[in-house]
């Protein structure tokens, strides 16, 4: 037996009308996808770009010369010939001068510093300066200082005819020693207190070579070296990480003054294999804690990537010369390379690809810069460059980091790498410091504003945690408005420089309106076909994104938020099932184009995706990257009026239950002036569906194949219908049977959208009233512009409980109706004395022309007792 659902059942029906359009939709073309290529256009007359430029300033107004950051962005070097520290925006001297010459070479995590200082070696820390003793009494070399503050160099004496690796810790210098001969040279060590560098050996009489060596609580080991013959040139460590991997070079065949170089793990040599010959005097090995090396070599002027067991030569600006001088944990190089005019600039390498930093800054900025120092792991760069025509000067260049923030039923998992794309991981090697959050609890019952206070925290961690000043944000669809209504609240916190939003519904979602009810049950089966995971419950920030609602009222109220320098849109056009912009407009299944676009002053662009498809399209990712570095696309900005959307006619819906093995029948009646008619079958499994005509044809796939007025849609598992052009006139009966699953109780929805001149239009008098005002419902019945009167007009009110009350409509005169027979149907409902949306369903049943027909549509009134979001008390400082 059929299980027909109650009248208030069938009021949840809306949502089936978005299945309709997969059968309005086959024969149309999809809106094409932007072309990137072609389409985007770099724009940065007004927009700072992927790395913010800071000038250190100097001492005396003459040069600077930074040397080294920490991961506080703390920053060392050498100014109008003193030693000085920049932290917090101001650059100060260490020590005073009297007239002595200073320098700062290293700094630690500690802030612990390490330089020279009248020709002798110096450490600093919180304004305390102690020398270093020469062991040799002639020079200090000072080649590392752990976090520790550990320092490990070599002291050699005047006439270098010998030198002794040190180690000062806690104003003590320890002499290393060495393997026998004249020399020792410390030149790493890690946070462990592991030094490398090498000491000689005597081989014969006045004759030394020098050996790879490693020190440990003191004492000295030599490192294992490659098999040789009596001429073997030697080896040395240069480099260890806090793994205890090292890196240095050893001569396994034979060749004086040449080297390969050679990695020690574990106490055993391997030979890196590089793919050339080179000479003593390479300028740098360094070795990062995720194993990566990086050499650079005096001649030829080149540097070299070991990564993965490869060597990559890491190319040049266009010219013939490069020259690397750091590289952090994330395999981020920076030095200087020559561009084809041979002139000198600073560069950026990552993932395969070498970049101009003059090209990832503002080009008014008056900075050429020409050399990069060093480069902490948040990818902040120290260098100098001409600024304003004055060579010599220090800057600094901070990527902005950037946030993902998640929608409605979502999580920080949707950034990952579950489908074609990982987002996040796609910025990260894109060069972006990129972090996630995961709203709590998950946003489907807490209202948008609830989620400000996280939103806020997160932006304060990423602040601190980068030592900059705003950060990037890139939000999906509810997520945009969380970060929209934090900037109201926090009006006076500019911590925000860009905003993009995904698919935000700025104006509200007519999917969260009359459509969910019915469509989520009952794609919950049919979810991995069409893309969407329904979310269990519409809670309160469901209601705040529905459009009108009095979040979004308030929030649309002040436009665009002051404190956030630049806000961008992505919307999506391609719907989840195929042209729901029959219903909405052009739409990406869930949120209308013209609701992510509704703010004026936003920069916007239109991209071929679905609601679900943001994260997971690289048109999407391309756009966001070109937003987060200034290139935009080249588009129109919104205005703040929407898209007309189409009007279909809509039969009542059947909403019903099926027993396996079942058949059950509806009548449906179809009036004179329908043109067209889609009747449409959804249900959580596969369904037979079958048409009778009032005179009694059967319509059915095979029918319809050879009809050319009737088109038969089979789109995916339990979604099917028929279109038929100029319907005969009547009651037609649909044919529903569950033999295709004789096993479940199959739920399903049936829904009949005409294409007629017999149109239903409600309206309200306000969109908004006070708790226990009366609200006027009317709805207009015309048959193009004959008036219909002696129809029978009922509304269903759904209140904010969920309870739905029945009032019928009249045309009399009287009811709150203002004149009688006019086709203008009115009544007052009353019982409003709960806070919130009332969606009121509107059907007129009447005769036309001798045939019954039916109309419904729909439309929200919302009650307010007092606004909760207006006024708002906005902070101060």
């Amino acid at each position: 037996m059929t299980k027909t659902s109650s009248l208030m059942s069938s009021l949840k029906f809306s949502l089936s009308i978005l299945l309709v359009v997969i059968f309005l939709s086959i024969d149309i073309a999809p809106v094409g996808k932007t072309n990137l290529s072609n389409d985007v256009k770099a724009d940065v007359s007004n927009a700072p770009l992927f790395l913010e430029v800071i000038d250190l300033g100097n001492l005396s107004g003459g040069y600077s010369k930074p040397k080294d950051i920490n991961e506080a962005d703390q920053i060392i070097g050498e100014s109008d010939g003193g030693a000085f520290i920049w932290e917090e925006n101001s650059m100060t001297p260490l020590v005073d001068l009297n007239g002595k010459s200073s320098s700062a070479s290293l700094i630690n995590d500690s802030g612990q510093i390490v330089g020279y200082y009248d020709n002798h070696g110096f450490f600093w820390y919180d304004g305390n300066l102690e020398i270093l003793d020469d062991i040799l009494d002639g020079y200090l070399s000072i080649n590392e200082i752990n976090n520790l503050g550990q320092v490990v160099g070599t002291s050699f004496d005047n006439d270098y005819l010998e030198s002794r690796a040190f180690l000062w810790q806690n104003g003590t210098m320890q002499n290393l020693g060495t393997l026998g001969g004249r020399f020792s040279f410390a030149n790493s060590i890690n946070n462990y207190g592991t030094i490398v560098g090498s000491s000689t050996i005597t081989i014969a009489e006045d004759a030394e070579r020098g050996h790879a060596v490693i020190w440990q609580n003191g004492q000295i080991f030599a490192l294992q070296e490659f098999p040789h013959e009596e001429f073997y040139f030697g080896s040395s460590a240069s480099d260890i990480n806090n793994l205890g991997i090292i890196v240095g070079h050893a001569d396994p065949v034979n060749q004086i003054d040449v080297f390969q170089l050679s990695m020690w793990q574990q106490g055993d040599i391997f030979n890196l294999n590089f793919p050339e010959y080179v000479f003593r005097n390479t300028k740098l090995y360094k070795i990062n804690e995720n194993n990566e090396i990086l050499v650079s070599l005096y001649n030829p002027s080149r540097s070299y990537l070991w990564k993965d067991g490869l060597w990559l030569n890491i190319g040049s600006l266009g010219g013939n010369y490069t020259h690397s001088t750091d590289i952090n944990d994330r395999g981020q190089i920076i030095g200087s390379s020559s561009v084809v005019s041979e002139e000198i600039h600073a560069f950026l390498w990552q993932n395969g690809q070498m970049i101009d930093l003059n090209d990832l800054i503002d080009p008014n900025s008056n900075w050429i810069l020409q050399n990069a120092s060093a480069i902490n792991n948040n990818g902040h760069i120290v260098g100098t460059g001409i600024h304003n025509g004055q060579p010599d000067q220090g800057f600094l260049l901070k990527p902005v980091p950037v946030l993902l923030v998640h929608g409605y039923c979502s999580g920080a998992g949707m950034w990952g790498a579950e489908g074609a794309i990982d987002f996040k991981k796609s910025l990260e090697d894109a060069g972006f410091l990129v972090e996630t959050i995961d709203l709590y609890p998950k946003p489907s019952n807490n209202n948008v504003t609830s989620y400000v206070d996280q939103i806020r925290s997160k932006i304060l961690e990423m602040k601190d945690k980068y030592h900059t000043d705003q950060i990037d944000i890139v939000a999906h669809s509810m997520g945009g408005l969380v970060v929209r209504q934090y900037a109201r609240q926090h009006s006076y916190e500019r911590y925000i420089r860009k905003l993009i939003m995904l698919g935000t519904p700025n104006n509200g979602s007519e999917l969260l309106t009359r459509y969910w009810l019915w469509l989520r049950p009952l794609l919950a089966a049919s979810s991995s076909a069409i893309g969407i995971t329904p979310c269990l419950g519409l809670g309160e920030a469901a209601i705040d994104m529905k459009p009108n609602s009095s979040f979004l009222r308030s929030i649309n109220a002040v436009g665009l938020p002051q404190n956030i320098d630049q806000i961008y849109t992505v919307a999506g056009n391609k719907a989840i099932i195929p042209l729901s912009s029959i219903l909405w407009g052009e739409d990406d299944g869930v949120v209308r184009v013209a609701s992510v676009q509704a703010l004026a002053g936003t920069i916007n662009s239109e991209i071929y995706v679905n609601h679900f498809e943001y994260d997971d399209e690289s048109d999407v990712l391309n756009t966001v990257i070109s937003f987060l570095t200034g290139i935009s696309q080249k588009t129109n900005l919104a205005i703040n009026i929407l898209e007309e959307t189409p009007d279909y006619q809509e039969t009542s819906i059947q909403v019903s239950t099926i027993e396996p093995g079942e058949m059950t029948d509806h009548v449906i009646p179809i009036d004179s002036t329908v043109e067209e008619v889609h009747f449409i079958l959804g249900s959580s499994e596969s369904l037979t569906f079958t048409l009778t005509t009032p005179g009694g044809y059967l319509i059915n796939p095979d029918v319809a194949n050879s009809d050319p007025s009737i088109t038969y849609r089979n789109v995916v598992t339990g979604l099917v219908g028929y279109s038929i052009l100029n319907p005969e006139p009547g009651n037609w009966t649909a044919h529903i049977n569950n033999l295709n699953d004789p096993s479940s109780l199959i739920e399903y929805g049936l829904i009949a959208l005409l294409n007629s001149n017999l149109r239903l239009s409600p309206s309200l008098d306000e969109k908004i009233y006070k708790s226990n005002d009366s609200i006027p419902i009317t709805a207009q019945l015309l048959n193009g512009s004959e008036i219909m009167v002696g129809a029978e007009v009922t509304a269903h009110i759904e209140n904010p409980d969920g309870s739905i009350i029945p009032i019928l409509l009249f045309d009399d005169g009287s009811h709150g109706d203002i004149q009688s027979n006019d086709g203008v149907y009115t009544g007052i409902y009353s019982e409003t004395a709960l806070d919130g949306p009332y969606d009121i369903v509107i059907t007129a049943n009447g005769i036309l022309n001798g045939y019954s027909f039916v109309r419904e549509s729909a439309v929200t009134a919302w009650i307010e007792t007092s606004s909760i979001y207006l006024p708002l008390v906005l902070e101060r400082k």
